[in-house]
């Protein structure tokens, strides 16, 4: 009897540790900034610029208090932006494709399929780059929430999820490190993908964040939909 109390206790403090390992850290927002065109739906830090995509199609750089420069991408419901060097990845969930855009000439090159067992409008809601690996990760939205690994081509290297998450809006890598941001939770998450674990968690106190980035100091910026904003955050 005592040795199956002793191996009780030694699980529930196995259970406790990992619940207080993940349980979120509340931060707060330092700075913010009206985002100048509506439905604002990822946003990566570039070159000293912001570039950031939306549901109508539009792709933007831009500097909180400048005018925005908007980038000739004519096409339906882009919802995940990424970059390469000097091209961008963007993600087009009405007909689930990435299509990439050459920054230079400022023209759309080349256009992959990238369909999953979701039905129209019900593709890829994120998009990032490890250039570590060399490799792009992509996420369904959620009903399941399907995690990809991709070669240059967008053929699937892996496929898996991540427990604790079962929605995602965007995702990006920093540092050799994977964040993933939920919409629905409005958590921030670090993700271990060598056994696909939460490190850690923050929650954000605002509406709707659609997408995630980290600026050239390090710190993390969230973007909006329905706030049409972006925010600054350090996590700590």
């Amino acid at each position: 009897m005592r040795k199956l109390w002793f191996l009780f206790f030694v699980l529930l403090s196995g259970v406790c540790h990992v619940v207080a390992q993940v349980a979120p850290i509340e931060i707060h927002w330092e700075e913010k900034y009206t985002v100048p065109f509506n439905e604002p739906s990822d946003i990566i830090f570039q070159n000293g610029k912001f570039i950031i995509c939306g549901d109508k199609a539009f792709v933007y750089s831009w500097l909180p208090n400048t005018q925005p420069v908007q980038l000739s991408v004519s096409d339906f419901d882009i919802e995940a932006v990424c970059s390469v060097q000097n091209k961008l990845y963007l993600s087009e969930e009405t007909y689930q494709r990435i299509i990439e855009f050459d920054l230079e000439t400022n023209k759309t090159k080349r256009q992959f399929p990238f369909k999953h067992f979701g039905g129209r409008n019900e593709g890829i809601e994120s998009l990032t780059y490890n250039e570590n690996e060399n490799a792009f990760y992509l996420c369904s939205e959620k009903d399941p929430c399907i995690f990809y690994k991709a070669d240059s081509h967008f053929q699937v290297l892996e496929q898996f999820q991540i427990p604790g998450i079962s929605e995602v809006s965007s995702m990006t890598f920093f540092n050799g490190q994977c964040y993933v941001l939920s919409d629905e939770a409005s958590q921030i998450f670090l993700v271990n993908l060598n056994d696909y674990s939460i490190q850690r968690s923050w929650q954000l106190n605002l509406l709707n964040p659609e997408g995630i980035c980290f600026d050239d100091k390090g710190n993390c910026w969230i973007v909006s939909d329905d706030m049409a904003m972006i925010f600054k955050y350090k996590l700590p």
